[in-house]
């Protein structure tokens, strides 16, 4: 099989655990994109903080945004999008504000935040990306992308029950780190956005690569035509890999290059 797409997670998968793509990424990435093969950085994060190490790649010209809510080209044009609804984002702030919660809410290329604390500080150290502080969440329900509510670890579980309770079946919803929920449109997965994107370069989703590390990777890896889950990747992610690679402090996305492009296994 010669495959013509492969569709990366980026933290935790593509990035070190210091935040960076080791030479050894870099180099297999370049040299699989001479190949001819697409290469697609598909992430959570938004398009703003992931432009700053796009930018350093010399890899392909698609993306995958927020989660699958955006489709987006390295010079920021939107290709497509699939937004929360209105009142579903409004359902979403009546129990955010009501329990206090820290919310990031993505909108167009970046994210604002209604509470200056720890969880603000600590996911823009991340991201290299400060977003904006909004007093107001109401005054932001079109165009919204996605939501993220940090919580406590212990209250993980609990907060995810009522949020999937309440809004389930007209949402995404999905624990995408040990303290992040995340909500996106129904439609706006890894996966459902694989799917839009190998549709728009006339790319067959057999002959696609994904790989990633977590429960939000689940989507991406199962239509893929290879899903791919690196040694560090939570188990529900393994259990529907076709292959477990090395871990992202191992160079996982240059072994998975010399196993299934260069070699053609």
């Amino acid at each position: 099989m010669k495959y013509k797409l492969l569709a990366t997670d980026f933290d935790d998968t593509l990035l070190s655990d210091d935040l960076t793509v080791s030479k050894e990424n870099r180099q297999a990435l370049e040299k699989a994109k001479e190949t001819g093969v697409e290469i697609a950085i598909v992430t959570g994060r938004e398009y703003q903080a992931l432009y700053k190490f796009w930018d350093t790649l010399n890899i392909g010209d698609y993306g995958v945004v927020l989660g699958g809510a955006q489709i987006i080209k390295k010079d920021g044009e939107i290709i497509g999008h699939k937004y929360l609804k209105e009142n579903i984002v409004k359902k979403a702030y009546d129990y955010i504000i009501n329990n206090n919660l820290y919310c990031n809410v993505y909108k167009g290329y970046s994210y604002y935040y209604n509470i200056e604390c720890e969880n603000h500080e600590i996911y823009s150290k991340i991201t290299k990306n400060r977003g904006e502080y909004i007093k107001d969440l109401y005054s932001l329900t079109s165009g919204v992308g996605k939501m993220l509510i940090a919580v406590e670890k212990d209250s993980v579980e609990k907060i995810y029950n009522d949020f999937y309770n309440m809004l389930s079946n007209y949402c995404h919803i999905t624990i995408s780190k040990p303290t992040y929920i995340e909500i996106t449109d129904m439609d706006a997965t890894k996966g459902s956005a694989l799917l839009r994107l190998i549709d728009m370069l006339g790319i067959k989703k057999e002959e696609t690569i994904a790989i990633g590390d977590g429960p939000i990777d689940i989507s991406m890896i199962e239509v893929a035509g290879v899903g791919v889950a690196v040694s560090n990747a939570v188990d529900a992610l393994k259990e529907k890999a076709d292959y477990i690679a090395p871990s992202n402090k191992d160079n996982a996305i240059a072994e998975v290059i010399e196993k299934y492009i260069k070699r053609g296994e």
